[in-house]
């Protein structure tokens, strides 16, 4: 298995991982979406808090230029920790929620 598709396979489990643990709450459930295509992979939390419409990432991941980039992580246990845990070194992961002035003061890739 090459790299590429290690990282998939953690990133699709952990996607998967984060639906399972957490239920509907309400009219609003967490949807996972995995697209190998563009390699993009979210958790979005979707649905109707009384009048209010919930449509928002609460996870976004994808593979690009070979390395993982974070974009989202509005989650309790922070996924970068999980993405650790699994085997994907810090120096191949971009926090991409950080502006690209600031990740140079991280442990992690800059890009």
């Amino acid at each position: 298995m090459d790299r590429l598709d290690y990282y998939r396979t953690i990133i699709r489990r952990i996607i998967a991982e984060q639906v399972e643990v957490q239920p509907a709450v309400g009219n609003v459930e967490l949807v996972p979406v995995c697209d190998d295509t563009s390699m993009n992979y979210l958790v979005v939390m979707l649905g109707w808090d009384g009048d209010d419409r919930v449509d928002a990432p609460v996870i976004h991941i994808r593979l690009r230029d070979g390395k993982v980039w974070l974009e989202e992580d509005n989650t309790d246990e922070l996924i970068v920790n999980q993405l650790i845990d699994a085997g994907i070194p810090k120096e191949e992961m971009v926090l991409a929620f950080y502006p690209a002035s600031e990740r140079p003061a991280t442990e992690y890739a800059l890009a």
